[in-house]
């Protein structure tokens, strides 16, 4: 990572981190900012001066290399950040606080939404890539199964944390149908046996 020449005094110039990668065939590979050698002080400041992304290899045995879905996020697919922090409880403790609990739950519940809603998109368009393929790219298949098996861990988590503070409910656009997010799970293993069978 390097950052613009205005900012060379009060940051690192050039954060480097180094990852090993083996086997063959396609990899995702997530580096997170914690392993970049940036200063515990500077951490903040670099990655908002950050201009310049660049990726080496090296390798004995390869001499081309092939990228793909190279992006930058906050996090693997979700980020909370808050510019004033308040003090809802005391440090450490939760107790007598119900209204903090269901603000916890609240969050857990949009991040978990939001791994599983990234990674069932993710699977998408690897699976229409498999279909529109002249030669059926099976590793595109595997890895939106893996996904959307992945997704449906995310799914899980959602159910269990809402579970004791969201009431079912029924829904207008579900015909008055009762709602819980638990009633959708039997959809989401329905998503990974369509995947298999394509």
């Amino acid at each position: 990572l390097k950052v613009h020449e205005r900012d060379y005094d009060e940051c690192n110039p050039v954060s480097t981190a180094n990852i090993r990668i083996m086997g063959q065939g396609w990899h995702s590979v997530y580096i997170p900012w914690e392993m970049f050698d940036v200063d515990a002080g500077q951490k903040r400041g670099t990655l908002f001066a950050v201009q310049h992304v660049e990726l080496t290899f090296n390798s004995k045995a390869n001499s081309s290399y092939q990228l793909r879905d190279v992006h930058i996020t906050k996090g693997q697919a979700v980020a909370l950040e808050a510019a004033i922090q308040g003090k809802s409880s005391d440090a450490g403790t939760l107790d007598g606080s119900e209204t903090l609990h269901c603000e916890i739950a609240d969050v857990k519940a949009w991040s978990y939404f939001g791994h599983y809603f990234s990674k069932k998109l993710r699977a998408a368009v690897l699976l229409q890539r498999y279909l529109e393929s002249e030669k059926k790219n099976t590793a595109d298949k595997t890895k939106a199964v893996t996904l959307l098996k992945e997704a449906k861990a995310d799914w899980a988590n959602l159910v269990a944390v809402t579970k004791p503070h969201y009431h079912t409910i029924p829904v207008t656009a579900l015909h008055r149908r009762l709602f819980s997010w638990d009633s959708r799970s039997a959809t989401v293993d329905k998503d990974i046996i369509l995947a298999e069978e394509m």
